[in-house]
């Protein structure tokens, strides 16, 4: 059990967090795509959609006990030919 921060709600972002809370642990889930966010959200503790970027908003929202914050985002995309 622990309390986790994951950002980004793609396929390894949300199976990290369905895993995370069938265990136990408390799981915020951030993602700014709402499409991404309406079939986990009852399932998850907490679930946010806004950009990870604002500073001032994830203040606001991080709880101080955290036990780790996972970035689960794809920045660049394989092409194959």
């Amino acid at each position: 059990m622990g309390n986790f921060l994951l950002i980004g709600a793609g396929a390894f972002g949300k199976n990290l967090a369905l895993t995370l809370s069938k265990y136990g642990s408390h799981v915020i889930l951030i993602d700014k795509k709402p499409d991404l966010m309406q079939d986990i959200t009852p399932q998850i503790f907490k679930t946010y959609v806004m950009d990870a970027t604002d500073k001032k908003t994830m203040n606001n929202i991080i709880p101080k006990n955290l036990d780790a914050a996972i970035v689960c985002v794809v920045i660049w995309r394989l092409r194959l030919l």
